[in-house]
Formats: C-alpha cells, sequence, structure tokens
C-alpha cells in the first residue's frame, strides 16, 4: 500500500476527507511559484520529510485529499483572522501519478 493510500485510509476515507475539508472545488492550481521553479510534494505535512516529487509552477487539475490542521478552508482563514495562530497548512495530493503534501499557501482553487 502506498503511505499516501495509508494516509487517506487513517483519516476516514475520502468520505472523512471530504466532510473535513468541505466540499470545496474539485480541482486545485499551483500559485506562488516561480516560473523556474517546482513545488515540493513530500512523505508528510512539512518540510523536515522526504521530497517524493513536484508539480510544475503552472499545474492544474490537482485532487485535494485532506489537509491539516483539518479544518476547512474557511474555517482556517476565520480562526487565523482572529488571531489563531497555526503550524503552516500542508495538503495531502495528487496529479498524474505524483502525489505527496504540499504547502497549502502554494494552492488556490482552479477556476
Amino acid at each position: 500500500m502506498r503511505w499516501w493510500a495509508l494516509a487517506l485510509a487513517l483519516s476516514g476515507g475520502p468520505v472523512a476527507a471530504q466532510m473535513m475539508d468541505g466540499h470545496g472545488p474539485d480541482a486545485w492550481a499551483v500559485t506562488g511559484v516561480a516560473a523556474d521553479d517546482r513545488l515540493n510534494l513530500r512523505a508528510g505535512p512539512g518540510t523536515q520529510y522526504a521530497q517524493l516529487g513536484s508539480l510544475g509552477p503552472d499545474a492544474r487539475g490537482i485532487e485535494m485529499m485532506v489537509c491539516v490542521p483539518t479544518l476547512n478552508f474557511e474555517q482556517f482563514q476565520t480562526l487565523e483572522a482572529e488571531g489563531h495562530v497555526f503550524q503552516p497548512r500542508w495538503c495531502l495530493v495528487r496529479l498524474e501519478g505524483e502525489s505527496g503534501w504540499a504547502r497549502a499557501r502554494y494552492l488556490r482553487e482552479d477556476g
């Protein structure tokens, strides 16, 4: 079993992932990454984890499985605006065979 499948299974599966992140966009895109750089995908939610792969600065159609902390995006923004401090938000993502944890600040709704 791949590590991300195990992580998804431990999180309660796809239904739990949808409930944790709300019923947000079906697809995400990379944002804020320089044209000559890439968004790293890691084995866990943090820079201390090994890099598994990367996505280009113009990657689109990214599937988001779950994010930590496990608040939906609206809840996270509201609490952050109220002054709550969180560790950086990381999301487990997948695109065309590449999967791993990416910093949420580099992801936006793909519209």
